[in-house]
């Protein structure tokens, strides 16, 4: 993002002479994040690129693009566990890479009351099962809404959305495309254990 910083000057007697103030633009790179966020560039990672690691997080790309698994297997944006009120929205999400399977947009586990919002999410794998756009696991009240998702792979399991043992998820105007090797493995939302889903004009 972008900071201002101010400085003043001051004589003896505690007299302002001279103020200036400038600011500068901190680029975020892919790590563990404990604040909102918000992108002022691309971002690339050869494996995990960002995991949410607190509560009341927001993560808003405006636009930009989360490279993940550049050379192996990764995650573009997942969390760690029992962390709550997450927000996802504006990334561009992609697997820049053809490297194993188990490859994840995005990858919630044991969360609530968060939103996946407005994101643009492809994946893609050499091998192995599950290239997933949007995987919940143990995920409540969560809304899955407006995302552009595109998965392919090798290998089985090449989901759009998958919501395992996931209760209380919208899921609305996602627009979805699977593609790999093996036909039966190309399914665009699976939902498994999972009860008082809404899955409407996707």
């Amino acid at each position: 993002g972008i900071y201002n910083i101010t400085f003043i000057a001051n004589d003896s007697s505690n007299n302002i002479n001279s103020t200036q103030t400038s600011n500068f633009t901190v680029n975020v790179g892919c790590s563990y994040l404990n604040i909102n966020t918000n992108l002022g560039s691309d971002v690339s990672s050869s494996e995990t690129c960002f995991t949410i690691n607190a509560s009341n997080i927001v993560l808003d790309c405006n636009g930009y693009t989360v490279n993940y698994g550049t050379t192996s297997t990764g995650v573009g944006v997942n969390n760690t566990h029992n962390t709550n009120n997450i927000t996802i929205k504006n990334c561009n999400i992609k697997k820049n890479g053809v490297s194993g399977g188990f490859n994840y947009g995005i990858n919630l586990f044991q969360s609530v009351n968060g939103t996946i919002f407005n994101n643009s999410i492809m994946t893609n794998g050499s091998g192995g099962n599950s290239n997933l756009g949007i995987f919940f696991d143990l995920v409540n009240f969560t809304d899955i809404v407006n995302n552009s998702i595109i998965t392919n792979g090798a290998g089985d399991s090449n989901y759009g959305i998958s919501l395992y043992l996931s209760n209380a998820i919208q899921v609305l105007n996602n627009t979805i495309a699977t593609g790999g090797v093996n036909q039966h493995g190309q399914v665009g939302i699976s939902v498994d254990g999972s009860n008082n889903t809404n899955i409407s004009n996707n």
